[in-house]
Formats: C-alpha cells, sequence, structure tokens
C-alpha cells in the first residue's frame, strides 16, 4: 500500500501531518504542533480526566434528537391514548384526502362501474376497525378472568393463552369485518344490479380467503399455546411448587439463624463472608477479597438502615415483609454457587443444633421457633429428613441444600429447552401453513382452481413417500418430546447400558454426558423412542444386587453367617441403607461354584454418582470382611480368604511403638539441629525399635492421623472452641 492509499503522505523527516489533524490533537493549527507522545495515529486514546479507553478517534457527528424529535418521543411516551393517535391519525388523515376529492371535485370518477368514493370511505372505515379489533384482542383477557371466575377459578391460567393470541385474534376480527362490510359501503352510492360488480366479487373473495388464512393461524397458535401450557403444568408445575416451598422453608430456616446469631456477629464472620461474596474466606484473605466482603457487607448494612428508616414510616408488618424480602434475596443469591451454598447449610445447622449433639432433630427447631408455627416446624422437619431417620447431620444438611440448588438450576435449565422446543415446533407449523395459505388464496380468487387440488394433492403424497422418514421424524419427536417426555435436564438416564446425564432437550435431538467418560453423546429423539429408558432420577429408594461367585461346597449355614455382618454393617450406616439384606442363591454353573446375589436397598436413588459411590464401596469393604470371617472358599479355590487377624495386644504394642518413635524422632530432630550447629553427626536409633522388634511407617503413620483428624473435625468446629454453635440453655 503507497502512502497516498494509505491516506497519509510521507517525508524524508517522517509523516506529513494535516492542519486539521494537528489542530485535533493538539487544538492549534501552528507548524510547530506535533502530536503529544502516546498519541501515535492508530493508537488507542483515553480521556485526560479518568483515564477510560476511547479506542480509535472517529470524526462522527453525534445523533442529537431535534425539537421536533424531542415532541414525539414525549407524546408517544405520554400515555397508551396518544401513542395510539399517533399512528392512527396521521394515516387516517392522509385516507380522508381521496375521500374529499371523490365526493366533490371528481364526484363521478368510477371503476368498473362502482364510485371510487365508496371504496375509499370502505379502507377508511376497515382502518379504525383494524384499530378496534385490536383493542378488543387486548381487553377479551379481561373479560376472559371476569368470567371464568363463576365456571372455576383453575381455568384463569389460560388467560396467557388469550395474551400470546392478540395478533391472530386481531386479523381474524378484522378479516370478518372487512368480509362482512365490502359490498355494502362500496356500493353504497350505486344502485343496486341484478349481476353483481366484478372487482367488487374479488374483494369480497379476498376477505373470504383472509378469514380462513387467519383462522388457520389462529388454530396454529392455538394448539402451539395448549401444547406449552399443557406440558408445562404437567411436568413442571408440580416441581416448580416444591421447589418453591423447599426455598420458602430455608428462607425460615435463614432468619432462625439470623435470630441466634445478628447480621455481623464475629463468631460466623467467614461464614456470612462466603454467602455474601460467593469465596472461601479466612482469616488470611487477601485484601481484594477482605474488599469484596467489605463492599458487600456495606451493601447489607445499607439495606438495614433503609429498612429501619421505612419500618419508622411504615407499619411493623410491612417492616417485617421488608425484612423477609431482603433475606430471601440472600438465600436466592447463595443457592446460585455451590461455596455459599455449603456456608449457609453449616450456619443453619450450628444455628439449630445444641452444643455436644451430633445431628439436627424436630424439638430443635420446635424449640427455637413460635408455638403457634409448630405445625410449619414439623413440615421443615419433615422436608430435611429424607431418609426419615429422626434426625439430620451436617453432612445431610448440606447435600439437602446442595440438592435444592440443583434442582433450582436444572428446572430453569429444562424450562428454558422446553420453551425452544416449543418455538421450532412453531417454526414448523407456520411453514405448513404458509404452504396451505397460498393454496386457499388461490382457491379463493381462481374459481376453476378447484379441479387442481386433486393433482397438487397427488403430488404433495408422492413426495412424502420419498421423504417419508424426514416427515414421520417430526410428529415421533413431537409425541416423545411432549407427551411421553422420559427424561429432563439434569436427569441421570440408562439408555442402551449407558449412564448418562441429560444435558440439552431439543425438539429432534437430546444431548448427554456419559458418567464412564464424560464423552457428549447426541441421540434423535425419533431413536430414543424405541429404546429402552431407565430414569434413575425420577427413582426412590433403589435397591442394588452384588453379585459374588463361591465354591461349591459352600454349605448353607456358611451362607446364613455371611449375611450376619453385612446386616450389621446395614443397621450401623442406617442413614445410607435399609436395614434388610438378602442373599441369593442365583446360579450353580457345572457343579463347580455358586453364584450369589446380595442385595441392599440404597435410602435414595443414584443421582449423585459421587454419594452412590462412597455406599457402595462401603458395603463392599463389608462384604469382604465378612467372606473373611466366614472362611468361605473362592470358586476354585483350595483355601478360604481370610487373612490374619492381628491380636488386640499386637495393635496396642503398635501404638505405643508408633508414640515412643514420633517422640524419638522429635528428639533426634533437636539434637540434629543442636549438632548442626557445632558441626557434629548424631545418629539415634527409637528405642521402641529394640524393644518391641515393630518398626512402623511414620509417614503412613502420619497419614492416617492426618486423614483421622479430618474425619472428626470435617464441617465441625472444635469441641474446645464452639463458637458459631447454639449455646446450651443455662
Amino acid at each position: 500500500m503507497t502512502s497516498k492509499a494509505s491516506g497519509y503522505s510521507f517525508t524524508e523527516k517522517g509523516p506529513h501531518i494535516s492542519v486539521e489533524e494537528k489542530r485535533s490533537y493538539n487544538g492549534s493549527d501552528s507548524s510547530t504542533a506535533v502530536p503529544e507522545p502516546g498519541k501515535a495515529f492508530g493508537r488507542r486514546r483515553t480521556t485526560p480526566a479518568d483515564g477510560i479507553a476511547m479506542g480509535l478517534e472517529k470524526d462522527v457527528e453525534k445523533d442529537y434528537l431535534n425539537t421536533l424529535g424531542k415532541f414525539y418521543k414525549k407524546v408517544v411516551s405520554f400515555n397508551v391514548v396518544t401513542r395510539n393517535l399517533i399512528y392512527i391519525v396521521p394515516f387516517s388523515v392522509l385516507l380522508a384526502s381521496p375521500i374529499i376529492v371523490f365526493a366533490t371535485v371528481k364526484a363521478d370518477a368510477r371503476a368498473g362501474g362502482v364510485r371510487l368514493l365508496g371504496l375509499f370511505i370502505w379502507i377508511q372505515v376497515m382502518w379504525w376497525c383494524l384499530w378496534l379489533a385490536k383493542y378488543f384482542a387486548q381487553v377479551l383477557p379481561l373479560i376472559y378472568m371476569m368470567l371464568s371466575g363463576f365456571v372455576s377459578s383453575g381455568t384463569r391460567k389460560y388467560r396467557t393463552v388469550i395474551e400470546n393470541l392478540e395478533t391472530p385474534l386481531t386479523f381474524t376480527l378484522f378479516s370478518i369485518i372487512a368480509w362482512a362490510t365490502s359490498e355494502p359501503l362500496i356500493t353504497i352510492f350505486d344502485q343496486p344490479k341484478k349481476v353483481p360488480f366484478h372487482w367488487v366479487v374479488m374483494v369480497r373473495r379476498v376477505a373470504l380467503a383472509s378469514i380462513a388464512a387467519s383462522a388457520l393461524f389462529l388454530a396454529e397458535g392455538l394448539i402451539t399455546e395448549l401444547i406449552a401450557i399443557t406440558y408445562h403444568r404437567r411436568q413442571f408445575e408440580d416441581r416448580v411448587n416444591e421447589s418453591k416451598r423447599k426455598v420458602a422453608h430455608t428462607d425460615t430456616l435463614y432468619d432462625i439463624y439470623l435470630s441466634v446469631f445478628p447480621g455481623n456477629d464475629p463468631a460466623v464472620s467467614n461464614e456470612d463472608s462466603s454467602i455474601r461474596t460467593g469465596m472461601i474466606y479466612s482469616e488470611s484473605a487477601s485484601s481484594n477479597q477482605k474488599l469484596i466482603d467489605n463492599l458487600a457487607m456495606f451493601g447489607e448494612t445499607l439495606q438495614s438502615t433503609v429498612c429501619n428508616i421505612t419500618g419508622e414510616i411504615m407499619s411493623r408488618r410491612a417492616k417485617k415483609a421488608k425484612d423477609k424480602a431482603i433475606h430471601k434475596v440472600v438465600v436466592t443469591d447463595a443457592l446460585e454457587q455451590p461455596i455459599p451454598t455449603e456456608a449457609l447449610a453449616k450456619r443453619i445447622w450450628f444455628s439449630l443444633v445444641w452444643e455436644g449433639k451430633e445431628a439436627l432433630t424436630k424439638e430443635d427447631i420446635q424449640s427455637i421457633m413460635e408455638p403457634h408455627d409448630e405445625a410449619k416446624a414439623n413440615e421443615i422437619f419433615d422436608r430435611i429428613d429424607i431418609d426419615k431417620h429422626g434426625d439430620v447431620s451436617l453432612d445431610e444438611m448440606v447435600m439437602w441444600l446442595a440438592e435444592v440448588a440443583r434442582e433450582r438450576k436444572y428446572i430453569d435449565r429444562s424450562m428454558h429447552d422446553v420453551r425452544e422446543a416449543v418455538k421450532v415446533l412453531d417454526r414448523f407449523m407456520k411453514f405448513a401453513a404458509l404452504i396451505l395459505l397460498a393454496i386457499i388464496y388461490a382457491a379463493f380468487s381462481e374459481a376453476g382452481f378447484s379441479k387442481y387440488v386433486l393433482n397438487i394433492g397427488s403430488s404433495i403424497a408422492a413426495v412424502s413417500f420419498a421423504i417419508g422418514s424426514t416427515v414421520q421424524e417430526l410428529p415421533g419427536s413431537c409425541i416423545f418430546v411432549f407427551v411421553k417426555h422420559p427424561y429432563d435436564v439434569g436427569d441421570r438416564v440408562l439408555i442402551s447400558d449407558m449412564h448418562m446425564v441429560v444435558e440439552h432437550i431439543s425438539l429432534l435431538y437430546t444431548k448427554f454426558k456419559r458418567l464412564d467418560n464424560n464423552r457428549s453423546v447426541q441421540l434423535a429423539n425419533i431413536k430414543n423412542n424405541e429404546n429402552w429408558i431407565e430414569n434413575i432420577s425420577r427413582s426412590k429408594a433403589m435397591k442394588e444386587q452384588i453379585p459374588i461367585s463361591v465354591h461349591a461346597e459352600t454349605s448353607f449355614a456358611d451362607i446364613e453367617a455371611l449375611k450376619l455382618e453385612p446386616s450389621d454393617f446395614a443397621r450401623d450406616n442406617k442413614r445410607d441403607f435399609f436395614p434388610d439384606i438378602e442373599i441369593q442363591i442365583h446360579e450353580c454353573k457345572d457343579l463347580k461354584q455358586i453364584d450369589l446375589l446380595i442385595s441392599i436397598c440404597h435410602k435414595s436413588n443414584w443421582t449423585n454418582e459421587f454419594l452412590r459411590l462412597i455406599r457402595r464401596n462401603k458395603f463392599m469393604a463389608a462384604i469382604l470382611s465378612s467372606i473373611r470371617n466366614v472362611r468361605i472358599y473362592s470358586a476354585g479355590a483350595d483355601k478360604p480368604l481370610a487373612i490374619r487377624v492381628i491380636p488386640s495386644q499386637e495393635v496396642d504394642i503398635a501404638k505405643e511403638a508408633v508414640a515412643a518413635d514420633r517422640e524419638e524422632a522429635d528428639l533426634l530432630r533437636q539434637r540434629q539441629e543442636d549438632a548442626a550447629a557445632a558441626h557434629t553427626t548424631v545418629s539415634v536409633v527409637p528405642a521402641a525399635i529394640a524393644t518391641t522388634g515393630y518398626q512402623p511407617n511414620l509417614i503412613v503413620a502420619d497419614q492416617r492421623a492426618s486423614i483421622d483428624s479430618r474425619r472428626s473435625g470435617q464441617g465441625r468446629r472444635p469441641s474446645q472452641t464452639p463458637v458459631g454453635r447454639r449455646p446450651l440453655d443455662g
């Protein structure tokens, strides 16, 4: 690109700067004016005041409204009447001009023997009737609401259907009025004849075709709206109401938490910061995190101050409602992210459970709520206590609130996908309606067109055989999505022996994510219509069968003894499993082995894969322990599956050895530090090795001790400083 083409002229000393460019950069047109440093051509610029980036400069005039534009904007935004008059009156005035002309100067002007004055009067009347039909369609939902109350209040939900059908209703009413008034108004100034005017008959035919076309689009819109509202009521109404009740119960528990620990309480400052900011907060948090927390705290304080000032003006009940509204916003925002959700669950649980107790009971909630709210307290606890065990642990509380947040997110995504599927269906139906629209207008405009309809139908039937599979996919997918609907977004399903999670539902296909490798799978809904689909998320408590092959000489007594330890395990883990354990002899293959099926029932479904794996691993470990204790031979083995059981005395000696070795290790470390200062070397042999002969692995011991400490203190504050816990009475 040359210098001329690029818009700049270059000399030996560099680019030549025009007078306009000098003035734009330096505010002067003198020959000594040059671009300031940092303001070269093509560079991003910042305003001198605040330094905000402005981008590349462009000599574009700003678009300002003039006086007439401001007046028009003010009139349009004044109210509905003035806005509609702005649309109606100008065109009506334009139509009045030919009416005046054909009524005075051109009074004898005719078209096909009909005075043109009647035609323009009819057009003027149709223009006003169009807007009257629009207003009637807007008022019709209100009329329906008043009349539906006399029949059944449950029919009021169809008001949205009428509101969404405003445009088809408007054109249907307008077409009916146009057809009814076309001939009387157009020929009002002419003498009636036995033979009607030809072009007037054509106008009536077009109006009649418009009635059929608008009725077709009205029926299409009505079918689409009924599908959407019926599907929503059947699939989402119960889920949405249940989710709202759970969130309302969470709001109540959050109010209880604030009554126990008021705002800005230092005992729960870390958890409150996590709820406000969505980040894990600690004393060693960064300055940016502390700044965000302070801003969030300032916002809550400002809201509280406004509520207190408003409460002085409003009634006490209005102030209480305002506080609940603010708390609801806090809970709703916390449920959007996992960290605030977990922090909120922990704070609620700690504020309800007494010091020294390890589970939340119904009496804990009843004791802190008002006596007249006992039924509400029972309802809240019954909803939290999913396994009906009678108490709720901290982990169960966190899992319950996380499930509430997950359900809210998946309901929103499911409703969005369904709306998109309805839109796709609406587009298909509108396309078919457009084809029928062309046929309708052709049939009404040409009297001899009816004899060609049979040929057109035959051609369409022939084409349908060629694209039969494609045409069949649409109604099949509609039936699958809107009628059968075997899954929603977020559901865990089993299709073709693959465990997957539904990620997106469209009208013609569904996207899944496999649980074994996280791969994305897309399946056509018409194919899923023929598959066997197991919806795990919609299932209740699920039973698991674990196959085990044992030696054929295993006795019935050994099989019954094998059942004892898993049964004890199920009773000890009653939060996870039902106590009933079943062992079934499934097969005896070739008389060499016995195939057993050990059945256990989980207290929930397998939607949470992580929780299912934890439960299954614990149960498998219990089965292996039982097999070792009963000393059952495995299939084809000559000795039982067993390990050496360490006596309790050896265990105590090993524990003492570990403690002694740790003391010796600390002493050795201290001596080595002292020796390093004196430039000498010290070698110490632990006394426990010499006395017991047992040499433990200190690294493994430290790891186990760390695991035990994390398990004992997970989600709990230390017992010696029960900060943030509900204090004991007295």
